[in-house]
């Protein structure tokens, strides 16, 4: 017997597959070191502290534009409230990209999300301060925030594939504290950018940049994936490739609902509790 594999009939699991059993692949028990459950204290903490430093950036990528609306204003040769619009439109894409990134995140997990979010989220971060025009700051900044939302809707998935329910008690103050950094300390960046006679006002893009170069570069190098699923998915594929039988399989696998499907799922769920929940319809 291989540990954390069982043996199931197929017509239990899935109708696709053309073999009667299948080796369902599982961790190898409650102590599986495969289970981000069962890593060390320190390792755990350690990888909360890097994902939720994506949080802070995306809060801090929110609010630093605010602060030099002024300046904003007065090159684009718009008005105050337009210019306001920048930092509307990246909070208004939020929406958006919230809708998507997490069923994304629970088929090829977590850390493949982040990277390539955060990748694309400095790549128009840099495009806004490079904007030669008003309306292509808009667009840019519309793009930025709606691939900056994924922290806000993946993180609190990292921090569950950690924790168990009573830890999470701990960690999620974290969570939190680590978001609201972001909108407290770019006001007083942004503000002493905005006044300085020495650095232009698109500086706070540059900021955003270098912080989001950092944030990307620390995920990529040092944190591994967490999803329970897809970590099982890859167990699964080394014993399809070390025996040569295709039985092996983990859960994940065997899906009956497509991407397209759970997609439009988490699209409609906000409509759902509109109309279904009233303390939603109320606040």
């Amino acid at each position: 017997t291989v540990p954390g594999v069982n043996l199931r009939r197929a017509s239990e699991i899935c109708e696709r597959v053309n073999t009667k059993t299948l080796f369902i692949v599982g961790f190898d028990g409650p102590d599986d070191q495969l289970n981000p459950k069962n890593w060390s204290i320190g390792r755990k903490w350690a990888t909360l502290g890097i994902v939720g430093t994506t949080g802070m950036l995306v809060g801090w990528a929110s609010s630093i534009d605010s602060t030099v609306i002024k300046q904003g204003q007065e090159a684009f040769g718009v008005s105050e409230v337009a210019e306001s619009l920048a930092t509307a439109l990246f909070l208004f894409a939020f929406g958006f990209g919230s809708l998507v990134a997490a069923p994304f995140s629970e088929t090829v997990g977590r850390n493949p999300v982040y990277i390539a979010t955060l990748s694309i989220l400095m790549i128009f971060t840099m495009a806004s301060g490079l904007a030669p025009n008003f309306g292509a700051q808009l667009a840019f900044r519309f793009l930025a925030g709606l691939f900056g939302c994924t922290p806000m809707t993946t993180f609190g998935g990292s921090m569950a594939d950690i924790f168990d329910p009573m830890d999470r008690t701990y960690a999620f103050p974290v969570c939190c504290t680590l978001s609201f950094l972001g909108p407290f300390l770019a006001p007083m960046v942004g503000a002493f950018i905005g006044q300085s006679t020495h650095i232009s006002w698109r500086w706070t893009e540059w900021c955003t940049l270098i912080m989001a170069a950092l944030v990307t570069g620390a995920i990529f190098l040092f944190v591994p994936e967490t999803y329970g699923p897809v970590l099982l998915q890859w167990k699964a594929k080394q014993l399809r490739e070390i025996t040569g039988d295709p039985r092996f399989m983990a859960e994940i696998e065997l899906r009956q609902t497509s991407l397209v499907t759970r997609l439009m799922h988490s699209c409609s769920r906000p409509f759902h509790l509109f109309f279904r929940e009233i303390m939603v319809a109320l606040f």
